[in-house]
């Protein structure tokens, strides 16, 4: 499983983590997770959760920073709807 995750940093795109066993089953669309990022650890959301990634290779998502969604699947289609 992978999470397409959205960072807040300046680029216009996001970026595909594999899931972790622990997070397997748990991990949702609009959770908080710290996932690494060129030299560092950084926080993102998670906007989709998928089966397959197109991307070669991936780097793992390291936690979940809150245990519920922090935004709602309806506040991700309007950010996608208005960017």
């Amino acid at each position: 499983m992978f999470a397409e995750v959205a960072l807040n940093i300046p680029v216009d795109k996001t970026f595909d983590y594999e899931i972790p066993p622990e997070l397997a089953g748990t991990l949702r669309t609009g959770h908080m997770v710290h996932v690494p990022f060129r030299t560092a650890a950084e926080p993102g959301i998670v906007v989709a959760v998928r089966e397959t990634s197109d991307v070669p290779q991936t780097k793992l998502v390291e936690n979940l920073l809150h245990p519920e969604p922090v935004v709602s699947p309806e506040r991700i289609k309007l950010a996608y709807a208005i960017r």
